[in-house]
């Protein structure tokens, strides 16, 4: 097992508000548009926002963990279902917007009725071991470095 892994991806923004984004995963080139939802002043038609990849984040690394751990354990699953939910509300005294709740709807369906127990238990354990819910829910170091140039 590593001791440090890297992850790297690249943000990349055309416009105002109303612009369109592309996240970019630089190990495999994969990518991603993004926009500003409508609430919040952008076009929000057809792309992803902030807070729907951060639910992407939680729900896949959720079940990638939850299948880690039933291969562990020798669980045997038919399917594994996972639905994000955030809640955004202004947050007055920092004069923004917060998420304030996240709720993950989780559908385990597994193929032998005695190992029912087990799979009810690693359902939690999941969550314990899944980087990215310990991340928010620890509240992980956040940095940000920065540089301004103008365009040409």
């Amino acid at each position: 097992m590593i001791a440090q892994e890297i992850h790297q991806v690249l943000c990349q923004w055309d416009g105002g508000p109303e612009g369109k984004g592309k996240v970019t995963i630089l190990r495999s080139g994969q990518s991603l548009t993004f926009g500003l939802a409508e609430t919040f002043g952008g076009g929000g038609v057809g792309e992803a926002t902030p807070e729907e990849m951060l639910g992407m984040a939680l729900s896949s690394c959720y079940v990638l963990t939850l299948a880690a751990l039933a291969k562990l354990a020798r669980l045997e699953i038919a399917s594994i279902e996972v639905s994000t939910q955030s809640q955004v509300e202004r947050d007055r005294v920092n004069r923004g917007y917060r998420i304030t709740s996240i709720l993950r709807r989780v559908s385990l369906r597994i193929k032998r009725q005695d190992q029912a127990e087990l799979a009810e238990e690693l359902l939690h354990k999941a969550d314990q071991f899944c980087v990215i819910s310990r991340a928010v829910r620890d509240k992980s170091k956040l940095e940000l470095e920065g540089e301004v140039e103008v365009a040409s």
